[in-house]
């Protein structure tokens, strides 16, 4: 009984100095290279002015349009309808890319009396339709690229501001416009990538 004692305490001893005196145990190891080299190339999203964009004028729904330069010279009536137009060209590439397309309202800056005649206005933006490689998905104003060719999507941009001829309160209304100064500034196209819409 004593003999087997103490050679069960003596190889218990000894494993706690194998553990503590070495510091380390051994063991294997190997490893194994994988895959291929592979490039990988960041896509893109943006927004660029093909021109300078021209301002037109028609009267009283005509369809005759009148080319208005630029600079104060230009003097729109009552009756005038003033259209803005911009073509702008949108290059993305991505696979999984998805982005809407905003516009920001033009700033309007005008003497009051102008301002209230232009109260009646009709001031939007038409709706944005790119095409090449970029089509709507099926959420509405969220937009996807289907080849990474970079085909630019073109796209035109229609601002209009009504001035109603013969509008209610009219002479009261529009006779202190006259002379008034209309300012228009700060319109922009914004793309935002956002998260892939889910399937329904």
């Amino acid at each position: 009984m004593k003999k087997t004692t103490k050679a069960t305490i003596a190889i218990g001893a000894g494993v706690v100095l194998l553990l503590g005196g070495a510091g380390t145990l051994a063991y294997w190891t190997d490893e194994a290279d994988f895959g291929v080299d592979q490039t990988i190339t960041a896509g893109t999203l943006t927004v660029e002015p093909v021109d300078d964009g021209t301002w037109t004028a028609t009267f009283d729904g005509g369809e005759s349009k009148i080319e208005v330069p630029p600079g104060s010279d230009t003097r729109i009536v009552p009756g005038n309808t003033l259209e803005f137009t911009q073509t702008v060209e949108i290059i993305a590439s991505g696979d999984d890319l998805y982005f809407t397309i905003e516009q920001n309202d033009p700033l309007i800056t005008v003497d009051p009396a102008l301002e209230t005649a232009l109260e009646r206005a009709e001031i939007e933006v038409s709706e944005l339709e790119p095409g090449g490689s970029i089509e709507e998905t099926g959420t509405e104003g969220v937009y996807q690229v289907t080849a990474n060719d970079e085909t630019p999507a073109i796209i035109e941009v229609t601002l209009t501001i009504v001035w109603p001829f013969g509008a209610d309160g009219s002479p009261a209304t529009d006779n202190p416009a006259m002379g008034g100064v209309v300012t228009l500034s700060a319109g922009a196209i914004t793309v935002t990538q956002v998260v892939a819409p889910t399937t329904p």
